[in-house]
């Protein structure tokens, strides 16, 4: 996930607000901006599909977060977070793949 949010923050963050800054100028399109954005967004979104899967194994391999009778508070605690964190996860990746990704492709 540090490198995924790495790219996201260094590379493809980046590229959309050049690209939202040219369309406020109302500059010409750049054909080699838009290929490189399709890319960085694939690579991203595929990213986000390997992330999904690791969490749907980590979900299976708990019992779906089921949490033992005698688990102690520490159990319960971690899965609680794992729990939000894959929560989180999901807004976050539908953010981007439904809505940021997107609305970067129509602007440019």
């Amino acid at each position: 996930m540090t490198e995924h949010i790495e790219k996201e923050e260094t590379q493809l963050f980046p590229l959309i607000k050049q690209i939202a800054i040219r369309n406020h100028k109302e500059t010409t399109q750049n054909q080699n901006d838009k290929i490189s954005l399709m890319s960085q967004i694939e690579k991203l979104e595929n990213e986000h599909d390997e992330v999904g899967e690791g969490f749907d194994k980590i979900r299976e391999l708990s019992n779906q977060f089921a949490i033992p009778e005698d688990a102690c508070t520490s159990y319960q605690l971690l899965y609680k977070m794992i729990q939000e964190f894959e929560d989180d996860l999901h807004i976050h990746i539908h953010l981007e793949n439904n809505i940021l990704f997107p609305k970067a492709i129509e602007m440019e």
